[in-house]
Parts: structure tokens; sequence; C-alpha cells
């Protein structure tokens, strides 16, 4: 590839020290920022919807609440069962985001299960998981979600909701 691309590699290497490749590219320009004419800021297609996410990780959570933000939608925070049946009773979400392995005492299709028939509603839901095996992906069709493989892309996710409105 740096032949392709005209970049000059080079290597370095001692024995029992270790090697050091290194690859040149030309210094790049930085083209001027376009700011908009308009100071309002546009209006985005999720504005106002609420979703429901329910993950045993804090972190997580916070990373999700802050994405979804930037997008207008507010989102109820859940770290157990329990919590996520507290949330549903509080305000129905348009939406669930549920990780699969909560570490609690159900995982997340119980838990999808558990809040639509609290709902009393078929409650649109994406399972969110790092495990991708057909096994699991099968059984969350038999419960009529969606799969969202970790990482989750952002415009995966951005798309699932906008088909939630």
């Amino acid at each position: 590839i740096a032949r392709i691309l005209e970049h000059p590699l080079q290597v370095r290497s001692r024995v029992g020290h270790g090697s050091m490749f290194s690859i040149t590219v030309p210094r790049g320009t930085s083209a001027p920022r376009v700011v908009p004419a308009s100071s309002e800021p546009a209006t985005d297609a999720l504005a106002g919807l609420h979703v429901l996410c329910v993950d045993n990780d804090p972190e997580i959570l916070d990373g999700m609440r802050a994405l979804l933000h930037r997008w207008g939608v507010t989102a109820a925070l859940a770290t157990t069962v329990d919590e996520a049946l507290a949330a549903i009773d509080a305000t129905m979400p348009a939406a669930l985001l549920v990780d699969y392995h909560l570490h609690d005492r159900l995982d997340g299709l119980g838990v999808i299960a558990e809040l639509r028939r609290r709902a009393r509603t078929d409650l649109p839901a994406a399972l969110v998981t790092g495990d991708g095996s057909d096994a699991l992906k099968e059984r969350a069709r038999e419960y009529g979600c969606v799969v969202l493989t970790k990482p989750v892309k952002p415009a995966s996710l951005r798309a699932w909701l906008g088909a939630q409105r």
C-alpha cells in the first residue's frame, strides 16, 4: 500500500530489542470551517422520543444517555429489572433498548417480555448484545426484537429509533 501511495516505508530492527516501522506521508491542509448561515439549531427528527434503556453498567447508560440527548431523545435509565419496571410505571416509553447480559434475575429478553406485560402493549424493543450468535438472533426474532450488536453503531441505533416514530 505504501508503494502504491508512493509513501516511503522504513524498518529498523535490533535482535532482542524489537522493531520499529514508519511511513512518511505528506502533510495535509485543512479545509476552512464552514459555519451555517442560521444560528438556530436544526430540528432533529428524533426530538421528543422517549426511550427506556436497561443495562447493568452505569457507564454504558451514561454514554447512551449522552448520545440520545444529542438527538433530542429523552432516556429513562435502569440498571436492574426492578428499576426498569419502576421506570415504565412512571412514564411509558416509545421504545426499549435492553442489554442481554444484565446479571440480574432475568436476561434482556426476559426483561423485554416483563416490560411489555407491564405496559400491556408490544413495545418496540432492541436487544443490545455482544453475542452475535444465530441462536440468540433467532430467540430475539421470536420476541419480535431487533438485535443491535455491540459496539452499537450510532447510525444503526438512529435508524432503528427513527423507524419507531
